[in-house]
């Protein structure tokens, strides 16, 4: 039985090297006028249509990268679109794509604050787009012979997007296509984003198109192929813009619990064993008991950045061993946040310096008062 096998195996690979031989020694005929035309076989058109699958492969794997890409940049920067996070963890120094009245400056150094969850989906959506373009905005050359030409991507859907991945298509108004060089002179590379182009055509199959411009005479052989792609991307991105969602809001709401217990208790009085000379530390003692709680209680990297408490040291009761404070406004601290995505799954990106695997990492700053 196993000779039997091997035996049809190796005519079934005769057969296919004998047609392979015979497809490129002799010619393809095609009707024309009422007469039987024979057309050399000059170009490798089977290759011609496997360079463009290749293509396809390329696109698809281009739209991946662009998403690990903007997801990088995207999350570094607060969730906004436009700029890649600092090596210092802050954002991109001129903060690209967030709006005035999102950023915060400490010891200047800017921060953003968290982006709101319509304008991290659609900033990242532009980006995405941005960096596909990218990949496509050069055309190859196959094989030395052929000229394969990428389109200008137009636009780029979401088809879902979840914690744990992005689905996301991205459609073209011109194909694919590829050509001789001399062809390609001759091409403008526009289609309906179909496959079809215009034309009288021969071939079947996978191979879309081959132009006849002139009767009887081939003009030029051009294969044309949709350049939409689609991709299902595995990536934490839209998890982690969640995750520092609920962090916000929870740092937002501890800030204002530690100022309004630290303020007021420095303005209720604060009883001192060290007399009147002890009362100068009390504001520096309270602001390191804020930085100490908001640092500690949280699943998030958090560093204070500033506590400014507008609470002014009015005088001490000596009677009482009691250092006495004013309120003169209101008091405030600005955090930032980081939170790192899994260890075990790195993304190839432009880290700002050189291409590497990193991790996300989602960057951003919580401001609150009391």
């Amino acid at each position: 039985m196993k000779g039997q096998q091997f035996a049809v195996l190796s005519l079934f690979w005769l057969l296919c090297l004998g047609i392979i031989w015979f497809g490129t020694q002799s010619g393809v005929r095609y009707f024309g006028g009422g007469d039987v035309h024979e057309l050399p076989v000059k170009v490798h058109v089977y290759a011609m249509d496997n360079a463009l699958d290749a293509s396809r492969v390329y696109m698809d794997t281009g739209l991946t990268y662009s998403v690990y890409q903007a997801c990088y940049d995207s999350l570094a920067n607060g969730g906004w679109s436009g700029g890649s996070g600092g090596s210092d963890g802050s954002a991109g120094s001129d903060m690209p794509g967030v709006p005035a009245d999102k950023k915060i400056t400490v010891g200047g150094v800017d921060y953003p604050l968290l982006a709101l969850d319509d304008d991290f989906v659609a900033g990242l959506n532009g980006e995405i787009l941005s960096n596909l373009n990218i990949y496509s905005s050069m055309g190859y050359t196959f094989f030395e012979d052929y000229e394969v030409q990428l389109p200008v991507y137009d636009n780029l859907e979401f088809v879902d997007v979840a914690d744990s991945f992005i689905m996301a298509s991205a459609s073209s108004s011109s194909d694919i296509y590829i050509c001789e060089p001399s062809s390609c002179e001759l091409e403008d590379g526009t289609g309906d984003g179909s496959g079809d182009s215009d034309g009288e055509g021969i071939g079947s199959g996978s191979m879309d198109t081959i132009d006849l411009k002139r009767p009887n005479v081939i003009e030029k052989v051009v294969i044309r192929k949709s350049a939409n792609v689609f991709e299902n991307v595995e990536t934490p991105c839209y998890g982690m813009y969640k995750q520092g969602v609920a962090e916000a809001s929870r740092l937002a709401t501890a800030i204002e619990a530690e100022l309004s217990k630290e303020v007021g208790r420095l303005l209720g009085g604060v009883v001192v064993t060290g007399g009147q000379g002890s009362c100068a530390s009390m504001l520096s003692d309270a602001e390191t008991i804020i930085r100490h709680m908001l640092e500690s209680s949280t699943t998030a990297t958090v560093e204070v950045l500033e506590v400014t408490l507008n609470v002014l040291n009015t005088g001490y009761d000596q009677e009482a061993s009691t250092c006495m404070f004013d309120g003169t406004g209101s008091s405030s601290a600005t955090v930032k946040v980081t939170i790192n995505g899994p260890e075990d799954q790195k993304y190839p990106v432009w880290n700002g310096q050189e291409l590497a695997f990193e991790s996300l990492q989602l960057v951003f700053a919580v401001q609150g008062s009391y």
